[in-house]
C-alpha cells in the first residue's frame, strides 16, 4: 500500500487562503498556483449584476411598500408605470432574465427569486440546502457533488452563474452546489428554459444565477459558530462598510463533517468526508457622476475523503481536493444608456487519489486544471419610451489539463455576440416582447446561433401570461472531445472523439402568473423540450481474448422533456407563510423508446414558515416529496431490466430565536424521516445542527 499521497495542496488556513486570493486579485490573468501555468479559455458569461446604486433594489421591499425605482432611465419604461404592477412578487428585483434589474412580475421570461430573507428563514448553509424544496428544482447526489436538475434535464445543461458570470469546475458534468457558502449570498434566481438569448452554451435547461452579498450599511459585521451531528463543525464571519460613492467587504469560513455509509453490511462508504475553506472579497467606487469601478475575488479549498469499491471487491481510499480560485473586475458608465465591461479569470484545479489498501498495483493520481478568462461588453440603452435595447460582445478562453486528456489537454477559444430587444405595447405597457440572438463562433466547431422569443401579456391587473419559444446548445466538453484515459482494473477504454458537434434543443414555455386575492399567488408554467444530437457512448471495438472494450463519444440521441411545474404561495395571516409546489414531468429517450433514467414524475414541494410563535420564537418547515423513479443499471440498451427507486420524503426544520438585533440561536434538522439508501438515493442521514451568531 502506498504510504505517501502526492496531492501538494494548498494548506487549509485562512492565511493561505487569503494569500492565494491577494494573488489573484494582483495578478489578474496569472496562475493562482505555485505550479506551471496554463494558457486560458472557455466561454463565460457577462454580469448580470446591477450598480452599486440598482443593487440596493436586489432586495424585498415590505408588502405595504412600492417597488424601489431603478436610478436610470435604462428602466422608465418599466418603473414609469406603477399602476400595472401585480402583487405577485412583492417588489422582488431579478436580473437574470433580461440582464437588467427588473421587478419579477416585469419579466417576460418565468423567473424564480429566493431572497436573502428566504435564506435565512430556511437555515440553509450551501446553494443546494437554498434549492432542496423549490418547485421545479430537482437536486441530483453525484460523485462530483450535488447537481441540480431542471424541467427533466441534468446538471450538464444547467448554466450556474455567480453575478452574472460563468463559473468552471465541472466535475463530471456537474459543478458542486455544495461549495456555495448560503452565508455570501444576497439571493438566487432561477430562469428556467432558454427563454433568453443571451448566456449561449450549456443552458438548455435554464441558468441559475447566485448573486453575492454586498455591504448596505456603513459598517456591519457577522460572525457565526455552529456545530452538530456528524462532526459538522461551521465558522465563519464577514464584514463591510459602504460611504458616500464607495463599499468593501470581505468574508471567510470554514466547514467540515465526516462522512457517513448507508450499507454498514459492507466497509465502503456512501458520502464523503469534507474539509472546506473559503476567503473572499470585493467593492466599487464610483468615480464621478458617470463611472463605476469594481472587483471582486474568491478563494476556495476543499478536500473529500471515502473508502470505495473497485474490481474483485478490492478496497480503495479515495481522496479528491479541489482548489477554486476566481477573480473579476468590471467598470461601468452610466449616461443615456449603461455601458459595463467585465474581466473575468478563473482557475479550477482537482486532485484524484486512489489508494489501493494492501497493495498498490492499482494506485492511480490525477491531477486536471481549468482555466478560463473571459472579457465582454454589454451596452444597454432606452431607444424611447416603448423600447429598450440590449447588444453585447464577448470573448472567452478555455484550457483544461489532465493527464487522461490526449496530449496532456486542449484548449479553445470563443467569440460571441448577441442583442435582446424588449418592446411594450399599449397604454399600460400591457404587452412585452422581447425578440433575441446570440451568435456563437467557436475555435472547436465553428459557427453556432441560439435566437429566442419571449412575451409577457398582462390580461388583468391580477393576471400575466408568459410564453417564450427558444434554441439552445451544449458545447461538447474537452473530457468528450479528448479523453484517452484506460481502467485495468474494470476492463475497458474510452476514447474522446474530436468531431463531435453541439447538443441541440428546441424549447416552448407557457405560463402564468395570477394573484387573485391580496394574499394568495398562484403561478404555472407548462414546458416542452425536444434534444437533439445528443452525445452517448458506443463501443468502438469489440474486445477479443485479453482485450479491454473500446467505448468512444458520438452524436446519437435525441429526447423529449416536457410537464407543469406550478407553485401556490398563501399568506394567511401575519407572519406566516404558506408555498406548495408541484411538478409533473414526462420524459421519453427516443433512441430507446423509454422514459429517461431517473426522474420523478411527481414531486410536490412544501414550505411553512411562522415568525410569530410564542416566546419569540420563529419556525420553518420545507419538505419534497418524490414519486417513484425509474433506473437501468444492467445495460444501455433498449434490453436493459428497468429497476424501480421507491418514494422518499425529504423534511428539513428550522427554528432560531433573535435576542435583540445582534444575537440569534438556531437548531436545524436535515432529512427528520431518516431517508435515503446507498443505491438510489445517496444522501445523508437525519442530523441536528445548532448555531450562535452575532451581528452589527
Amino acid at each position: 500500500m502506498s504510504t505517501r499521497s502526492p496531492f501538494s495542496l494548498s494548506a487549509l488556513t485562512p492565511a493561505r487562503s487569503l494569500g492565494a486570493l491577494a494573488l489573484v486579485l494582483t495578478l489578474g490573468p496569472s496562475y493562482a498556483f505555485a505550479q506551471d501555468a496554463p494558457a486560458p479559455g472557455d466561454t463565460a458569461e457577462a454580469s448580470a449584476d446591477a450598480p452599486a446604486e440598482d443593487r440596493d433594489d436586489e432586495r424585498t421591499t415590505p408588502e405595504d411598500e412600492e417597488a424601489p425605482e431603478a436610478d436610470d432611465s435604462l428602466t422608465a419604461p418599466i418603473s414609469s408605470q406603477p399602476e400595472r404592477r401585480t402583487r405577485q412578487a412583492r417588489g422582488k428585483v431579478v436580473v437574470t432574465g433580461t440582464r437588467r434589474a427588473q421587478r419579477v412580475e416585469d419579466s417576460p421570461v418565468p423567473v424564480t427569486v429566493i431572497d436573502r430573507e428566504a435564506i435565512e428563514a430556511s437555515g440553509a448553509r450551501d446553494v443546494s440546502e437554498i434549492l432542496a424544496a423549490q418547485a421545479g428544482v430537482e437536486l441530483v447526489p453525484t460523485v462530483g457533488g450535488t447537481g441540480v436538475r431542471l424541467q427533466g434535464m441534468d446538471s450538464d445543461y444547467v448554466l450556474i452563474l455567480i453575478d452574472g458570470q460563468r463559473v468552471a469546475g465541472r466535475i463530471n458534468g456537474v459543478v458542486d452546489l455544495d461549495r456555495y457558502n448560503a452565508r455570501n449570498i444576497e439571493q438566487v434566481e432561477i430562469l428556467r428554459g432558454p427563454g433568453s438569448a443571451l448566456y449561449g452554451a450549456d443552458a438548455m435547461a435554464g441558468v441559475i444565477n447566485i448573486i453575492t452579498r454586498k455591504s448596505d450599511e456603513p459598517y456591519e459585521a457577522e460572525a457565526t459558530l455552529g456545530y452538530g451531528q456528524r462532526n459538522q463543525l461551521e465558522a465563519g464571519g464577514r464584514a463591510g462598510m459602504r460611504r458616500e460613492g464607495w463599499r468593501a467587504h470581505l468574508e471567510a469560513n470554514h466547514r467540515q463533517a465526516d462522512g457517513y455509509d448507508l450499507s454498514p453490511e459492507d466497509i465502503f462508504s456512501t458520502g464523503s468526508s469534507y474539509n472546506e475553506t473559503q476567503a473572499g472579497l470585493g467593492g466599487a467606487a464610483n468615480l464621478g457622476e458617470h463611472w463605476e469601478l469594481g472587483a471582486r475575488g474568491s478563494y476556495l479549498v476543499r478536500r473529500q475523503e471515502r473508502v470505495d469499491a473497485g474490481a474483485s471487491r478490492a478496497v480503495f481510499d479515495r481522496l479528491n481536493a479541489y482548489e477554486d480560485a476566481l477573480g473579476s473586475i468590471y467598470a461601468e458608465r452610466r449616461g443615456e444608456g449603461r455601458l459595463r465591461t467585465t474581466a473575468t479569470f478563473q482557475v479550477f484545479r482537482n486532485q484524484f487519489f486512489y489508494d489501493q489498501r494492501r497493495s498498490d498495483a492499482l494506485d492511480r493520481y490525477e491531477d486536471s486544471r481549468e482555466t478560463q478568462a473571459i472579457v465582454e461588453s454589454v451596452y444597454e440603452r432606452s431607444l424611447s419610451d416603448t423600447n429598450i435595447l440590449t447588444v453585447g460582445v464577448e470573448g472567452a478562453l478555455h484550457r483544461f489539463d489532465s493527464e487522461r486528456l490526449r496530449e496532456g489537454g486542449g484548449e479553445r477559444d470563443r467569440l460571441a455576440l448577441f442583442a435582446q430587444d424588449e418592446w411594450f405595447f399599449g397604454d399600460a405597457q400591457q404587452l412585452v416582447v422581447m425578440p433575441g440572438i446570440r451568435l456563437d463562433l467557436d475555435s472547436q466547431y465553428g459557427f453556432h446561433p441560439s435566437p429566442a422569443l419571449s412575451a409577457r401579456y398582462q390580461v388583468v391587473e391580477e393576471l400575466n401570461v408568459l410564453g417564450s419559444a427558444a434554441m439552445a446548445y451544449r458545447a461538447p466538453s474537452f473530457q468528450e472531445l479528448l479523453l484517452d484515459f484506460e481502467n485495468p482494473a474494470v476492463g475497458y477504454v474510452i476514447e474522446g472523439n474530436p468531431d463531435l458537434e453541439p447538443e441541440t434543443s428546441r424549447s416552448f414555455q407557457l405560463g402564468a402568473l395570477w394573484s387573485p386575492l391580496e394574499r394568495l399567488d398562484v403561478e404555472v408554467n407548462l414546458f416542452w423540450n425536444e434534444l437533439d444530437n445528443l452525445i452517448g457512448t458506443t463501443t468502438t471495438e469489440s474486445a477479443g481474448a485479453g482485450q479491454a472494450l473500446v467505448f468512444s463519444y458520438t452524436n446519437i440521441a435525441s429526447a423529449r422533456t416536457r410537464g407543469i411545474e406550478s407553485m401556490l404561495r398563501v399568506r394567511p395571516g401575519k407572519g406566516v407563510r404558506l408555498e406548495l409546489g408541484y411538478t409533473l414531468t414526462d420524459t421519453l429517450d427516443r433512441e430507446l423508446d423509454r422514459p429517461l433514467e431517473g426522474r420523478a414524475p411527481h414531486r410536490l414541494s412544501f414550505t411553512l414558515g411562522a415568525d410569530r410563535l410564542p416566546l419569540g420564537i420563529k419556525a420553518n418547515l420545507r419538505a419534497q416529496l418524490t414519486s417513484e423513479r425509474t433506473y437501468y443499471f444492467d445495460g444501455t440498451t433498449e434490453l436493459a431490466e428497468p429497476d424501480t427507486a421507491p418514494p422518499s420524503a425529504l423534511v428539513d426544520a428550522h427554528v432560531w430565536r433573535d435576542f435583540g438585533e445582534h444575537v440569534s440561536v438556531s437548531l436545524r434538522g436535515t432529512n427528520l424521516l431518516n431517508q435515503g439508501d446507498a443505491r438510489f438515493l445517496p444522501i445523508a442521514p437525519r442530523a441536528l445542527f445548532a448555531s450562535l451568531s452575532a451581528r452589527y
